[in-house]
């Protein structure tokens, strides 16, 4: 009953309730063994796009597509949640600082993957910001996931807001 009420309904990864819990045990674990905490925010582009051309069938599923992909990415290394509607984040322990360029590119390398062998006419995007601090900086997971968001909003600004594919373009 307790791991039902942290998992979010639809995509089966921690809510932002199991995420908070399982994301404190990460950054106590961090802490007793000197290593840093690697934290990314994860944003859907365009959901509100999505959901009004092609129903909210089409946005669950680029949902849970989003959910699948970040839960494979932290598979044996860290933690994914839907913190809210159409954001998640991603939290893992690293030897040093790493600042999640990689891991997002490898992400974003997940969804272009995805969208070039996928029949949707639409593509289905994410925007991702990171920060990483030694276990002992982090003052709170609240605060790590705000750095995180900041960074994403960086990003997030250059983001194209067109989800139709070149070749459903008439």
């Amino acid at each position: 009953m307790d791991n039902l009420s942290k998992s979010d309904g639809l995509t089966g990864i921690w809510n932002r309730r199991g995420f908070e819990v399982e994301g404190e045990k990460l950054i106590r674990e961090a802490r007793e063994s000197g290593k840093h905490v690697l934290a990314i925010y994860v944003d859907m582009n365009n959901l509100k796009i999505i959901n009004d051309r092609y129903g909210h069938e089409e946005g669950d599923f680029s949902i849970k597509l989003i959910s699948a992909i970040l839960s494979e990415r932290m598979k044996d290394r860290g933690i994914a949640g839907r913190i809210g509607g159409d954001e998640f984040a991603c939290l893992m322990i690293t030897e040093e600082e790493d600042d999640g360029r990689k891991l997002i590119e490898d992400i974003y390398r997940d969804f272009h993957s995805f969208n070039r062998g996928s029949s949707k006419v639409y593509n289905i995007t994410v925007s991702a910001g990171a920060v990483n601090l030694p276990a002992e900086q982090v003052t709170s997971l609240q605060e790590m996931l705000t750095q995180a968001d900041e960074k994403l909003y960086e990003v997030k600004k250059y983001r194209k807001k067109d989800v139709v594919k070149r070749e459903y373009r008439k």
